[in-house]
């Protein structure tokens, strides 16, 4: 790794902008890679202290472009992730599936809300889904964005022609 490198580290696609030595909570100085968020949105401010000598466990490199492929088939050829009406058993499996750090099932579950937005007479999501949604759709577009070079806008829009 090193400055300037465009990592994940559970839904959050970081770049590393510097490597400090520091004393964090009493604890003895120790190497650090410093992270911001690649595209910041509403959080400014969003800073991330990773210790040098756990960068293999807790970042991971966003996907190449032929990672992509391999990405968007396994969504189109997953199962969409069922609606629960039950609000609180929702919330918990979002909450899941946005903290996994997974693309596949981030997608799957933009998918899952582009559906209940279509089957319902009127679209309304609560403020909790709006939150999952907008999580998840950041940290997909961000990746795409960075994979592919191209603004988050752009990558929207190009996820949107591929997973529909």
């Amino acid at each position: 790794m090193q400055i300037g490198d465009m990592v994940m580290k559970g839904a959050d696609v970081l770049r590393i902008v510097e490597r400090k030595s520091e004393a964090i909570a009493g604890r003895p100085s120790q190497e650090y890679w410093i992270l911001e968020k690649a595209y910041p949105t509403g959080r400014s401010g969003f800073v991330v202290h990773v210790p040098v000598d756990q960068e293999d466990e807790l970042l991971r490199p966003v996907p190449s472009r032929s990672e992509w492929d391999q990405i968007v088939s396994a969504v189109r050829n997953s199962e969409q992730i069922k609606w629960n009406k039950d609000r609180m058993k929702r919330i918990e499996e979002f909450r899941a599936i946005v903290n996994s750090g997974s693309l596949v099932d981030a997608m799957r579950l933009e998918r899952t809300f582009r559906a209940h937005k279509r089957e319902q007479a009127k679209p309304a999501l609560s403020t909790r889904d709006k939150d999952f949604e907008a999580r998840a759709c950041e940290f997909v577009t961000s990746a795409a964005a960075c994979s592919f070079d191209v603004t988050p806008d752009e990558a929207s829009r190009m996820l949107d022609e591929l997973i529909g």
